[in-house]
This record gives C-alpha cells, structure tokens and sequence, in this order.
C-alpha cells in the first residue's frame, strides 16, 4: 500500500511514512463524508502532520509509541486526547492550530500501535475495535512472548498483546526475560518484533491498518454528537471556517 523506502528497524514508521499514512487518511477521509472534494484544507492538513512528526522527538515515553507492553498508557493517551480534541473544537476562543497538533499526536500514537505490537502476529486483519474508545488493562506480567528469542515471537506472542522493548540510555538493547526487542539496527540492538518499515515483515499489513485505524479516530471525532451538531466546530476540524 506504501510504496516507500525506509531504512531498516528506524525506530518507529519512518516520518516519511507517517507521513505518508496521514496523506493517505485525510486524502480518504472525503469518501466517508462527503462525495467530492478536499475534506481537510491545506493548513489543517500540514498542522495535522506536523503533529504527528513532533511526537518523534520524544522516545522515552513509551505510551507515545505503545512500546515496552505500554497498552494502558498509550489507549488512555487516545482516549483523553479525543476528549480534548472535541472541547477544544467547540470552544471557538481555542486556537485550532493547537487541536490539528493534537489531531496529528493521536494518529502518530495509533499508528504505530500497528507498527509496534503484535497485533498482526495474533491474526488479526481489522483494526482494535477499542482504541480510541476505552482503556485497556495492565497485561499478564508473567507471560513470555519471545521465550527463545528477543526477535522471535513464540507461543504467548501468538495469543497474547504484546509490544518490543527499548530504553533509551546505557542499556538500550536490554529486554525483560521473556519479554521481545522492539529492534534498533542503528543502537547495535538484536532484531526485534517491530515493523516500522518496508524490509520489516508485517510491514504491509501493519501500515494498511493503520490508514483504516486513522481514519475511524478522526471519523469518530466527527460523529461525536457534540461535534455532528455543531457546524462551527466541523469547519474549525476541516479548516474551513
């Protein structure tokens, strides 16, 4: 779906495709809303996918990046910055620019819930029906996804949520025992589960979710009733008011 060279184990979805995700998703978004036409204007979209880009500059929240088994921090994160996102569009004394950045945040974070876990390992060929919607619970602290392997799921890495491990610091590489490695190439890092680009497998499945994943949380910040029935606060989203 992404025709795109990224180097391999980046870090994250290389920002060019992020990026390209994004464009995906707003340039998609006019099928679900209306027949023809740009949905999202010019200025939202760049403020969207600059928001998106920002959330990179910081590796050491794990809930930014549902990295390390970080599934609460990182679905509690959707959920608070939809919430947000839908105060502040109708609250016309906000500066828009600031809910566009949050708008690009969350689609960064969900984006690589893809990219990061194992969600396509497990089998599964639609989105997480949850995020963006509810918090997800702590995980089972004992069970042991890449036993043999850091970069090899294994048993509990076929039926269980999981996400790969990093630090940022002395002891990058380090992986709890049993646990998997998110895998940085350019740290000297084992492989790991990640699929953060082309030469990564899972990598189409995984980026193909998530332009379906990005598009449901914007689509659902729309079909807010709040947000449906407030003509002011929709042109504020798309940058047309």
């Amino acid at each position: 779906m992404l025709f795109i060279t990224a180097p391999e184990n980046a870090g994250a979805f290389d920002i060019p495709i992020h990026d390209d995700i994004t464009t995906m998703t707003l340039d998609l978004m006019p099928n679900q809303v209306q027949s023809s036409g740009s949905l999202f204007k010019k200025e939202a979209r760049i403020w969207i996918i600059t928001g998106n880009r920002m959330v990179d500059l910081n590796q050491f929240d794990s809930s930014l990046h549902f990295d390390n088994e970080d599934f609460r921090g990182g679905s509690l994160r959707l959920t608070q910055l939809k919430e947000k996102i839908i105060v502040d569009l109708l609250d016309s004394s906000k500066d828009v620019r600031s809910v566009w950045v949050m708008i690009g945040g969350a689609l960064h974070t969900l984006q690589d819930f893809y990219a990061h876990s194992n969600w396509v390992e497990m089998g599964n060929h639609d989105i997480h029906p949850g995020l963006g919607r509810q918090i997800l619970g702590g995980l089972n602290s004992s069970n042991t996804p890449c036993p043999d392997d850091v970069g090899t799921l294994k048993g509990d890495g076929f039926k269980e949520l999981t996400s790969g491990y990093f630090k940022l610091g002395f002891n990058v590489c380090d992986v709890p025992k049993g646990k998997c490695s998110h895998g940085l190439k350019a740290f000297g890092c084992p492989n790991g589960i990640n699929k953060d680009s082309p030469a990564r497998p899972g990598f189409t499945t995984a980026s193909e979710l998530a332009v379906r994943a990005s598009l449901n949380y914007i689509g659902s910040i729309l079909a807010d009733q709040r947000v449906s029935q407030d003509q002011l606060a929709i042109k504020r989203l798309l940058g047309s008011d």
